[in-house]
């Protein structure tokens, strides 16, 4: 069941920071140009993507990340 929650937590967030994106990339092209909060949300959101992208495969792929964590790590 965790294993299941992390896939639909982590699907989630790759969608909104995927539509962060989308919404940055058309801004671009329609203004032709972004201010420095429009980079930062644009390289920002690229790299988090990249990591959540990461963790979702990880997630999928071997399950749980904090399975074998000691209860001193989750506090």
């Amino acid at each position: 069941m965790t294993r299941v929650l992390w896939i639909v937590g982590l699907s989630i967030a790759l969608l909104v920071s995927s539509g962060s994106i989308i919404i940055c990339l058309i801004a671009l092209v329609t203004h032709r140009h972004l201010n420095l909060k429009g980079w930062t949300v644009l390289v920002g959101f690229t790299y988090g993507v990249r990591l959540i992208y990461g963790w979702l495969h990880s997630a999928i792929k071997y399950g749980d990340p904090t399975k074998n964590l000691g209860p001193k790590a989750t506090v």
